[in-house]
């Protein structure tokens, strides 16, 4: 979780005892339960432990308040363990969701997204797109955003960045 939340800049360990009090809820389930519900609740199926731990607040404040919860990070977490077949969620993601669906011409059920229905609204872009592999979904939409940004430091080597970098 130290490592996502690191890479991703998921912000978690920002908040007090956030990635002790995720690590627990998690801990309380196996790897083969997890990905068996992710399977679940990417399907359409209802999955209780998932729904659990996408709105339950983790860690505190500095007023010792329990404020967010932790979608992006389980999503990512997820996202690995399924073996990158499950949505991640964070703003890169929100912001690209809109442009994908007028690029492709697409019809979706929904037109924003949110924390809450996001593996809905991921896995209908996954299937209408027809990209079906969520791997595949998630570097495009993290992609496009980070070239639409000319955030490319995270893309091109660190010669390629510096050399782009130089020619401006």
């Amino acid at each position: 979780l130290h490592l996502i939340d690191s890479l991703y800049s998921t912000q978690m360990s920002k908040r007090y005892y956030g990635i002790e009090e995720l690590a627990e809820a998690l801990a309380q389930y196996s790897d083969k339960e997890l990905i068996y519900e992710a399977n679940k609740y990417v399907n359409k199926e209802n999955s209780e432990i998932l729904k659990t731990l996408f709105t339950e607040k983790y860690g505190y404040n500095s007023n010792g308040k329990k404020e967010k919860k932790a979608v992006s990070l389980i999503s990512k977490y997820l996202y690995f363990l399924t073996g990158y077949q499950f949505p991640i969620y964070d703003s890169l993601v929100k912001i690209a969701y809109p442009k994908v669906i007028k690029e492709f011409g697409l019809q979706p059920q929904f037109f924003s997204i949110t924390d809450v229905n996001f593996v809905e609204v991921l896995s209908e872009l996954n299937e209408i797109s027809e990209i079906d592999n969520f791997e595949k979904l998630d570097n495009y939409l993290w992609y496009s955003q980070k070239l639409e940004n000319n955030s490319f430091s995270l893309i091109l080597s660190k010669e390629e960045h510096l050399k782009k970098i130089k020619n401006k």
